[in-house]
């Protein structure tokens, strides 16, 4: 027996489409997919809000705590072990997880991972490899770039994956089964033709859990924003797409589980003339949609993402500030963000709004006019997610910290995904988050008719 892992945190927003591709990539072996998040992430949610009442965590910004609490909190118990109650009853449910997994008796244990479960994953493949029997991967976004430190910090792991699976991940599985020794890292190259990634495969997991049924149209992302690292990841590093056909037969194999698809896609609108070809394509299929796009979407554009069933955008604004916007590399303005909102409004489709808090260049003059803009956009916007700045290793910033006015803490040879950084010139911070704390209470109360 194979299993193929997700476990906690993971939101059970999308199906795992991870696993999905492993399991599809398996075919001539027996194969279980098992997601723990549906069925374990309440009971971890409590244990962090038990954790977070026993650590000094205030005037910490919210994406600071999830890291600690997703990546130290965790680490610190495989490094140091248990020291105290709420250490305990974490460590149980790692325990019950892994030996739900022992229950099938598997031969390997493959660990899909990015930077919020890692450290679980490891947590729990340390227990597995007390069964001697069991072969240990661990790949997914999480190994990005880290894989040589990885293997010699936690040595009972056989094999650190960096890359794509589709390449090397039947070849990977086919050496372990036949008990054949693999290297400790193995970087897989790009799958150049998308085409050629299997139709994602979900019999084992049980779709109800989940809200929506994940599915790619295209790998990595044509713009270069001064945050972002994933132009230096090896999935990520080159932009490529499945032909329009390719989607279609993929939508039309999974259409029978009747779920909303989402398209788990860096940018699913890369220019004007692949999404109206995707939309086109998806006219005759009678489904509804979501995905992450670029806030430059035309009136004719929104008018037939509606028709192809298109029910909801998350718009990667960043700001509403040009020079903000500027400073980021972003190729939009604050009028391409304002009529794609108003343009997705009239064609009924909801606009979630996402923006970076506390970007380094960003004034409180940046943040009044993002708020201001956003006020009064309030009546064509589904809701707003915002996330604080932070530090991404390898991206623009990372590497010149002193042009955006701050100071990086290097973090390669660490198993932490985020650096910590401080500002030299810090003025105006409190206000400006106080700004933006006061904006998102304003939209939720907005939103609820308060």
């Amino acid at each position: 027996m194979i299993c193929l892992i997700n476990v906690p945190f993971r939101l059970n927003l999308v199906s795992p489409l991870s696993l999905a591709i492993l399991k599809s990539l398996l075919r001539d072996y027996e194969t279980v997919s098992l997601d723990f998040s549906p069925e374990f992430n309440k009971e971890i949610l409590n244990i962090y809000l038990r954790k977070l009442e026993m650590e000094k965590t205030s005037g910490l910004d919210v994406d600071v705590i999830i890291a600690w609490l997703t990546q130290r909190f965790p680490l610190h118990i495989l490094e140091r072990g248990p020291r105290n109650e709420v250490d305990y009853k974490f460590l149980d449910i790692v325990n019950e997880i892994a030996n739900r997994i022992l229950s099938y008796g598997p031969k390997i244990a493959c660990f899909s991972t990015f930077s919020s479960n890692l450290p679980f994953a490891l947590l729990v493949s340390k227990i597995l490899k007390k069964n001697e029997g069991t072969r240990i991967i661990i790949g997914g976004v999480a190994i990005h770039d880290k894989s040589e430190f990885f293997s010699k910090k936690y040595s009972w792991i056989d094999c650190f994956v960096e890359g794509e699976a589709e390449p090397i991940f039947a070849d990977l599985v086919s050496k372990l089964y036949s008990g054949h020794e693999v290297p400790k890292t193995i970087i897989s190259p790009l799958l150049c033709n998308l085409n050629h990634s299997p139709i994602p495969d979900y019999t084992d997991l049980n779709l109800n859990m989940y809200n929506m049924i994940g599915l790619e149209t295209q790998r990595g992302c044509p713009n270069r924003c001064t945050f972002c690292a994933n132009r230096f990841a090896p999935s990520y590093d080159v932009y490529r797409e499945k032909t329009v056909k390719r989607v279609t037969e993929e939508v039309e194999h999974l259409s029978s589980y009747n779920k909303t698809f989402y398209f788990c896609d860096n940018i699913t609108n890369p220019s004007k003339k692949r999404l109206l070809d995707l939309c086109k394509s998806l006219l005759p299929l009678g489904i509804h949609w979501r995905g992450e796009m670029l806030p430059h979407i035309s009136f004719e554009e929104a008018k037939l993402m509606a028709k192809s069933g298109c029910v909801c955008v998350a718009l990667g604004c960043e700001s509403l500030s040009d020079k903000v916007l500027k400073e980021m590399k972003k190729p939009i303005t604050y009028g391409c963000i304002r009529e794609t909102i108003q343009n997705l409004h009239m064609n009924k489709i909801r606009a979630i709004v996402m923006l970076i808090k506390n970007f380094p260049t960003e004034t409180f003059i940046d943040t009044m006019k993002t708020s201001l803009r956003l006020f009064l956009l309030r009546r064509h916007i589904e809701s707003l997610v915002m996330s604080d700045f932070r530090v991404v290793p390898k991206s623009f910033i990372y590497n010149n910290p002193r042009k955006f006015g701050i100071c990086v803490q290097k973090v390669e040879n660490s198993p932490y995904f985020v650096a910590p950084f401080s500002k030299i010139s810090p003025l105006m911070e409190f206000p400006k988050l106080k700004l933006y704390d006061a904006l998102q209470t304003f939209f939720i109360m907005y939103k609820e008719g308060v």
